[in-house]
């Protein structure tokens, strides 16, 4: 997550604070450490680990994403953040790629095991339209428990977190929503005033900075 802010490159000022202090470690003067991963006990470059893109005719240019060591690191961490079960958001300008390379990562993934549902913020979203969108691809399962068809992890992928507007309370109640169900699995039902858990159920953001 660390970029250049203000002149400032600090993924540079990291990875020379790293390189002092992992002394024992050689790394190649080459480049800095993001550039670089481990692979079977050596530090290989991500650019090695780029593959020829193959696409037909036919494809939309919109749809077609060409990787590149950026996108490869990238999409690696992401997916090893996805089978832990741990939430992702991705910080950027618009037009950089965020939602392209979310969307090309989450149609990749085994559709026996993942279902993603995407949905898009702007500056009308509060809790109340968002919990109904969430609630969509969830079904009834045992008690008070909602979850994914079968045993599917469901994705939700969020585009635009930083869209709705401030209420009264100067809270965005969309992201609060999101904040109950990250700490706590659950919401409220809005008519029955009980409880929901939702189970096996994770997110993948993006926003502007």
């Amino acid at each position: 997550c660390l970029c250049e802010v203000d002149g400032q490159d600090y993924r540079k000022s990291f990875s020379n604070w790293w390189k002092a202090e992992m002394k024992t470690i050689k790394f190649p003067s080459k480049g800095t450490i993001f550039d670089y991963y481990v692979k079977e006990s050596r530090l290989e470059e991500w650019t090695s680990a780029v593959e020829t893109l193959e696409y037909s005719s036919d494809t939309p240019m919109g749809e077609i994403t060409v990787p590149t060591s950026e996108t490869v690191a990238m999409t690696f961490f992401m997916k090893s953040l996805i089978q832990g079960h741990h939430p992702i958001m991705l910080i950027g300008l618009a037009g950089c790629g965020k939602t392209q390379s979310s969307l090309g990562l989450l149609k990749s993934l085994p559709v026996d095991t993942f279902m993603f549902y995407a949905m898009n913020m702007s500056y009308y979203t509060d809790s109340t339209l968002l919990q109904a969108m969430m609630e969509n691809p969830l079904e009834k399962k045992a008690g008070k428990l909602f979850a994914p068809p079968g045993k599917l992890q469901l994705i939700y992928f969020i585009d635009d977190l930083n869209m709705p507007a401030l209420d009264k309370y100067n809270t965005q109640s969309a992201i609060e929503l999101m904040k109950e169900k990250q700490d706590y699995g659950h919401w409220w039902d809005r008519s029955k005033i009980t409880v929901k858990d939702i189970g096996n159920t994770q997110y993948l953001c993006c926003m502007n900075p």
